[in-house]
Parts: structure tokens; sequence; C-alpha cells
């Protein structure tokens, strides 16, 4: 039995936005037909498919300094989930994210994070972060905050070079249908 299409609000650039089953809400790519995130909860996926089954929030919890690197940072929500428990253990969090695509802060703020991120204060951050204008493609932008650090690049995965090595690897790219040459 197949979900029956979700309500979208259209947004510039290909992309709607999708209210997901645990009330947060994602992106929706027109161009291949995906969200960023499942439709049966963005918040609930990043929290358990990122989080907590990459070992990320144990090794916080027990405030191992931790190294993550995500493929499809998208909307951040990963990041921001992820240096939202580094900074309440008080852990220190390097993240490098690569995506080739740049969500600017007017997006960002229709997706309503502050209802399921608690820090004010990071998210503020986060936004402050995305009112940046798109830097060139193949390049890296890198933004300190309070226990984490961001290193993003903005261009071709497949292209950019990653000092690792990695606690975690967030492989949050679309489906193999969609980009199969980063699965």
């Amino acid at each position: 039995m197949s979900r029956p299409e979700r309500p979208r609000i259209h947004l510039m650039d290909d992309l709607a936005i999708v209210v997901t089953d645990d009330g947060s809400a994602t992106l929706f790519d027109e161009r291949l037909g995906e969200t960023f995130h499942s439709e049966s909860g963005a918040a609930a996926e990043s929290r358990c498919v990122f989080l907590q089954n990459s070992g990320v929030a144990e090794r916080l919890q027990k405030q191992m300094p931790t190294l993550v690197l995500e493929i499809g940072l998208g909307t951040g929500l990963n990041f921001l989930l992820t240096a939202e428990v580094a900074r309440r253990q008080q852990t220190p969090l390097i993240y490098t994210a690569v995506d080739n695509r740049w969500i600017n802060r007017e997006t960002l703020q229709q997706l309503r994070f502050e209802q399921f991120i608690t820090d004010p204060i990071l998210l503020a951050s986060w936004l402050q972060f995305a009112e940046n204008q798109p830097p060139p493609q193949n390049s890296r932008l890198v933004a300190k905050f309070e226990f984490a650090e961001l290193r993003f690049d903005l261009g071709d995965a497949l292209q950019s070079q990653f000092v690792g090595p990695f606690d975690a690897i967030y492989l949050d790219a679309f489906s193999p249908a969609a980009s199969p040459e980063l699965w």
C-alpha cells in the first residue's frame, strides 16, 4: 500500500517543505523526487539512524572527543543534533561535511528547527552561518560553535579531500537511485 502524497510548501530552487510524521519538517527536492530526511520523522531519523546507531551519542556522553564525516549536509539537522549533544556533554566535536547545494537562512528558518533543537544559542549560530552568501563551488567554510567545529565543503563529495580518521561517517546522500555515485 503506497503512502498518500504529503502536502508541500513550495520554495524556490526546486525545493518544497514537507512535515514528517514526528512533526519535524524536511525539504523535498522536486528534481529528484526525494525528501532530505525520512517522511516517518526527520528529527527521529537524525537521532536514531545517525546519532544513536553510529555510536556518536555514546562517545559524546562518555565525553570522548569525536570526529564525524557527513556526506550530504543538507539542512544541517544531523550536525545540529550532534552538536547539541556535544555542547550538553561539554565534549569537543569536529564535524566535516560536504554537500553540493547551499541551503540559505530563509529556507532553514521555514523548517522551524526551534521546535526540536533545544539549544537556542546553537540554532542562532547555525542560522547566522547560513546567512553567508554561498561560497564558490569546491571551497571550504569553517565555523566554530561552542564545543563543535564545522568544516563544510561545498562541492562534489567525490572530489573533496577529507582528513580522517573519523569516529563515524553519516552517509546521508539521497537514495542509491538518485545519487548512485555516492553509494
